[in-house]
């Protein structure tokens, strides 16, 4: 696995963050469903940190999509 030095969060992120949690929450009050989105932001940040390669299994990422994944499933 291929560790990541987090470093201070960066500004557009932190704009994002407060936008979309905002509505998120919101939403959520409403009973309205949640669609969390906007990690384009970090995409590009995150793929030259991990010299374009998946983090797990270290195997080159295509230029297409570059899809951002997570540890464990999204649904529960």
């Amino acid at each position: 696995m291929i560790p990541v030095a987090r470093g201070p969060e960066p500004v557009a992120l932190r704009k994002e963050r407060r936008v979309r949690l905002s509505r998120a929450i919101l939403a959520k009050q409403q009973g309205q469903s949640v669609e969390f989105a906007g990690y384009d932001t970090m995409k590009q940040q995150l793929v030259k940190a991990l010299n374009h390669k998946c983090c797990y299994c270290e195997m080159m990422l295509r230029k297409e999509g570059k899809p951002i994944e997570h540890f464990r499933p999204k649904a529960g």
